[in-house]
């Protein structure tokens, strides 16, 4: 908005007068875009011959404001709904009450809400409404389907009492009805009840058991049960078998049919009542077992107090009919079959379309049949379908590959004419033309021929040979060749040498091969014709030496009467990248060597290691190298590779033998024991310990010090522990040490 306020702003200007000067009062901007509003500019001039303004409004007009018809919040019952698409549309009615109106131009968007289901549910929904110059608002309303009631089903209890209670038949019939009535359902949204049409038992005694269906809207129908029996003294019963059914294919034959209906029809009979008499109607029997049928056995029972009768029915489901897909004759022709596994899958197709539907467990065997050979032949297969209750029967068809037409091949004849039967060169090449043109071919699937890419003989004479190579689909290849010849009195000949193939390795150096090149090219030359020109075509060289390639030599060759040319090829095969095979730097411990000769053996083993392959002859020299010695030392050998096309390299490698760590002697000093001295008889072991105990306390003497000189207090303890008649001698060295032990007793020592 403001570039519009901007654009229109430069509508005011000013033109004629004598210098005049236009300004705007003040610095007025456009209106608020949402709020609206109007912004008036003043446009005052001066001028030499007087001054003047004008005056100009820009209004903006904000939106009317948005506003928004909410839907309030619904709940309504299932019972109003017949369906779900009942309950849908309410929804989408319901959801069509919110709107907006008012500003630019509202929209509202609510998701993708959906009905809550019929029979009970809510579904809230959230509108959402966005405008320009409006705050986005959020609007919530729940759709609200409320549950039915629950269903209250009374139901009635089984009712058994003596036939003695009741006058006659009518009051049986009365109490039944009151029991009927006592049955009721309530809630819901209109639930109902269905018993269909029953009547009490007779006084004869009997049950009548009466199944009630109750119905509603949003109610899983429900079935409840009862009995209301009348006991007779001796009630009539009358029992009978349960329906039977069953399939055909379940029988072997027709007596298994007829045991299993006999053992049926033991089902009915008859007890209670008095005297009752029953009999089966008529004289019935089984179903024919492969046509199948119901048999519907009627049993009739007469008694003093009353009669009856039971209805069973014994059933064989026939099988359905057998239906048997057969598949009609088929030719094709070979022409159609790119090979055999081609032919074969066709074959293969073909087989699948028989079939075979119904019966019991209709089956097929048709062999193990082959599709003929796809140049021709034909299969004749035959299906047996055999099942139960069905008479094996027999279909045959046939699948046929014609064999393609003979493929007809039209020669042409060797054809030499003299060059004076034709005008010019387009003469020749006119009837070269026609002659090839009468080689055909036709017949069989799709023959065709090739003869490459061929020319007539020149004018000044020739020979062009054409080989026809003839293909077709189930047709072995055939060749044809002939000639056409053009007689000249001096044919033109040009010569060339033969492609000439070497390895780098055949030759010396570089001169070598260009002196192999120039002599080959000496074996272009030209004979016969009239005058005739060679010349080589361009500077053509000898390959690199080393690198290799081909050289590709042209001889053109002019002559009055045509030209030709003669190509052949000079090659050099580079000999093979030269490979060389190092060793790693190799560091063993002396420790591992017995001896010098291991330590050489090791190091011949390692020196074999390094090779050399490819290229020409490779060779390489290492010098004399000799291994280190074996408690340490290491030895660098250095490789050079040579060979011819390949610069020189040098590869070095060091073998070592790591010395030995030092061995460290750790040794004892010599040792000078004092003597003991002992008394002549075995000292006491108080006496051992007393001198021990003094030895250990030799940090109390010193230099110079005598026996005398050792504290008294301590010499007296030790002498009066001993004993009058024992003492202890000590010898102390000038440094301090105890070197003399001297125990005394009673003149021992």
């Amino acid at each position: 908005m403001n570039t519009a306020f901007d654009n229109w702003l430069t509508g005011f200007s000013v033109t004629g007068g004598f210098n005049p000067e236009g300004v705007i009062a003040g610095t007025p901007v456009a209106p608020v875009l949402c709020e609206g509003g109007t912004t008036t500019v003043t446009y005052n001039v001066t001028d030499e011959c007087g001054s003047g303004s004008e005056t100009a409004t820009f209004t903006i007009n904000a939106p009317t404001a948005v506003a928004v018809t909410e839907v309030n919040d619904l709940t309504t019952s299932s019972c109003a709904y017949a369906d779900q698409a009942a309950a849908d549309a309410a929804f989408a009615l319901w959801l069509d009450g919110f709107g907006v109106t008012g500003g630019c131009s509202p929209a509202f968007t609510n998701g993708t809400p959906v009905a809550p289901a019929y029979c009970g549910g809510s579904t809230l929904v959230t509108w959402t409404v966005t405008d320009h110059c409006y705050v986005t608002s959020t609007h919530t309303a729940t759709f609200t389907i409320n549950t039915p009631a629950a269903v209250m089903v009374t139901e009635v209890s089984d009712l058994t009492t003596p036939a003695s209670d009741y006058a006659d038949q009518a009051a049986i019939n009365a109490a039944f009805t009151n029991w009927l009535n006592g049955f009721t359902v309530s809630g819901g949204c209109a639930p109902q009840e269905d018993h269909g049409t029953v009547s009490a038992p007779g006084i004869c005694g009997g049950t009548t058991m009466v199944t009630w269906a109750v119905t509603d809207h949003c109610y899983n129908t429900t079935i409840h049960t009862a009995n209301f029996t009348i006991v007779s003294p001796n009630p009539l019963v009358i029992n009978k078998p349960d329906n039977f059914t069953a399939a055909s294919c379940q029988f072997t034959d027709q007596d298994a049919v007829n045991t299993a209906f006999d053992n049926w029809l033991t089902g009915f009979n008859v007890s209670g009542g008095f005297d009752p008499q029953g009999t089966i109607a008529g004289t019935p029997v089984a179903p024919v077992l492969c046509e199948g049928g119901t048999t519907t056995v009627t049993y009739n029972v007469t008694d003093e107090c009353g009669s009856g009768f039971e209805t069973a029915t014994f059933t064989i489901n026939a099988p359905t009919a057998v239906a048997v897909t057969e598949v009609n004759d088929l030719t094709t022709s070979s022409c159609v079959y790119a090979d055999q596994a081609a032919a074969d899958a066709a074959f293969a197709l073909w087989l699948d379309g028989f079939g075979v539907t119904g019966g019991c467990s209709p089956a097929f065997t048709n062999g193990t049949p082959v599709a003929p050979a796809y140049c021709g032949g034909s299969t004749l297969v035959t299906w047996t379908v055999t099942d139960h209750c069905y008479v094996t029967s027999t279909h045959t068809a046939t699948f046929t590959i014609n064999t393609p037409a003979a493929v007809m091949v039209t020669e042409v004849s060797d054809l030499t004419t003299p060059a004076g039967d034709y005008a010019d060169q387009a003469a020749i090449n006119a009837a070269f033309t026609n002659w090839l043109n009468g080689f055909a071919v036709s017949g069989g699937c799709a023959p065709q021929e090739d003869h490459g890419t061929v020319s007539a003989p020149g004018l000044c004479g020739g020979t062009t040979t054409v080989t026809w190579t003839v293909t077709d689909h189930c047709y072995a290849t055939s060749t044809h060749t002939a000639s056409f010849t053009i007689v000249s009195p001096n044919p033109l000949v040009i010569n060339k040498p033969d492609n000439f193939t070497a390895a780098s390795c055949q030759f010396t150096d570089q001169d070598a091969v260009n002196t192999a090149f120039d002599n080959w090219l000496t074996g272009f030359s030209v004979t016969g014709g009239f005058n005739p020109q060679g010349t080589i075509s361009g500077i053509p060289v000898a390959p690199v030496l080393c690198e290799g390639g081909t050289t590709t030599v042209t001889y053109n060759v002019t002559d009055e009467c045509g030209s030709g040319s003669a190509t052949a090829t000079f090659t050099i095969s580079a000999p093979t990248a030269v490979a060389v095979t190092e060793v790693n730097d190799l560091t063993t411990s002396s420790c591992t060597y017995a001896d010098q000769a291991a330590a050489d053996a090791a190091f011949a083993l390692w020196l074999d290691g390094f090779g050399v392959t490819g290229g020409c002859s490779p060779a390489f020299t290492n010098g004399t190298p000799a291994a280190p010695v074996y408690c340490g030392g290491n030895t660098l050998v250095t490789w050079t590779v040579t060979d011819h096309c390949y610069l020189t390299s040098t590869h070095t490698a060091t073998f070592t033998i790591n010395t030995p760590a030092a061995v460290m002697v750790t040794e004892v000093s010599d040792l000078t024991t004092l003597p003991v001295t002992m008394p002549i008889r075995q000292p006491s072991i108080q006496l051992y310990k007393l001198a021990e105990w003094f030895c250990r306390q030799r940090r109390m003497c010193t230099k110079g010090r005598s026996r005398d000189s050792i504290s008294p207090g301590l010499w007296r303890k030790h002498h009066g522990h001993l004993g009058g008649h024992r003492s202890l001698l000590l010898h102390i060295d000038p440094y301090g040490h105890l070197y003399h032990c001297i125990a005394q007793s009673a003149g021992h020592q």
